[in-house]
């Protein structure tokens, strides 16, 4: 176990991998192969060893000693010699006990937004785009929510982060994960694709029926959505769909209109799900009729109408 890919010290190149200008030769020689490059951003929170908790602990939810007395699960103790301890919220979302490793930042704090923003820019200069973390947390309404009893000294923004961040970098592909029906919402805000864990959820438990009414919604909609078959959180495809209905679904997801998302090892049929914090796994030998069903599913996509043609869900 090597820790949370979540729980981030600081968005620059880890020297044990490459260099700023190592990552940016990447980036160029995966341009000239016509390919992009889409890096992680954790917006919510960060790990508590981020530069931030020392020289800007106010962007950050503090607390007080007695709210850590009260609930020391909640926050995280800061000492500090020349000055007041500090109590700091750790990150968490509003249906689940508080993540443990991770200290949550303040998004009614302009600062703290500015700060965010400024990351992102640097983020710009290596990749493509971002892959936004739980990006529904920090919204005004479900901030908020979660937070409402720590931002009596905060108003509530007029405008959204994203909003904000998406406006400076228009040409840059934002993907949300969301879940809770809130995928229109983050597109309203600004981003170019959300995850669509909605059909997920009814290929792999409802009837049909459910799946092609998800199919009907407008195209403008569904243009934005990023279909997946497993992700990081879900379990192997493989080890959830039979043998009979993954043909059917990987042809699906293939062909739909929007962003084809697929996770590592997907394509060769792994079926462990091997938590991100593990620093290594035994490899899993490749399931080759699972392989062909992919090289078959994206030679089709690869074709022109599936990238200029007209979608339309066909009546039975």
């Amino acid at each position: 176990v090597v820790g949370s890919p979540f729980s981030i010290q600081n968005y620059i190149p880890d020297p044990r991998i490459t260099t700023a200008e190592g990552l940016m030769e990447l980036h160029d020689q995966l341009r000239r192969r016509e390919m992009g490059l889409i890096l992680d951003f954790v917006p919510n929170h960060t790990g508590f060893d981020h530069p931030w908790i020392a020289e800007h602990p106010e962007r950050y939810i503090l607390g007080s000693e007695e709210d850590f007395r009260n609930d020391p699960a909640a926050f995280y103790l800061v000492e500090r010699e020349d000055d007041e301890n500090l109590f700091i919220a750790r990150g968490r979302d509003p249906y689940f006990a508080p993540w443990d490793d991770v200290a949550q930042l303040n998004y009614f704090n302009p600062d703290c937004r500015k700060g965010m923003t400024e990351i992102l820019k640097n983020i710009a200069q290596y990749c493509d785009g971002v892959r936004c973390d739980m990006a529904m947390l920090v919204t005004n309404e479900i901030f908020g929510r979660t937070w409402g009893s720590f931002l009596k000294s905060w108003p509530m923004p007029t405008t959204e982060f994203w909003v904000q961040a998406t406006g400076e970098m228009r040409d840059f592909v934002w993907l949300a994960e969301v879940y809770w029906d809130l995928e229109w919402k983050m597109q309203q805000l600004g981003f170019k694709f959300t995850y669509d864990k909605r059909l997920y959820d009814r290929l792999r438990e409802g009837p049909s029926g459910e799946v092609r009414a998800h199919l009907s919604a407008d195209l403008g909609y569904q243009r934005k959505l990023a279909r997946f078959l497993e992700n990081h959180d879900e379990p192997r495809a493989a080890a959830t769909f039979s043998h009979e209905k993954i043909t059917s679904v990987a042809t699906l997801i293939s062909t739909l209109p929007g962003m084809r998302f697929y996770h590592h090892g997907q394509l060769s049929g792994a079926k462990t799900f091997v938590p991100m914090p593990l620093g290594r796994a035994r490899s899993e030998k490749v399931d080759q009729q699972i392989r062909d069903l992919y090289e078959r599913c994206l030679g089709l996509a690869d074709q022109e109408v599936f990238h200029a043609g007209e979608w339309q869900l066909l009546e039975v």
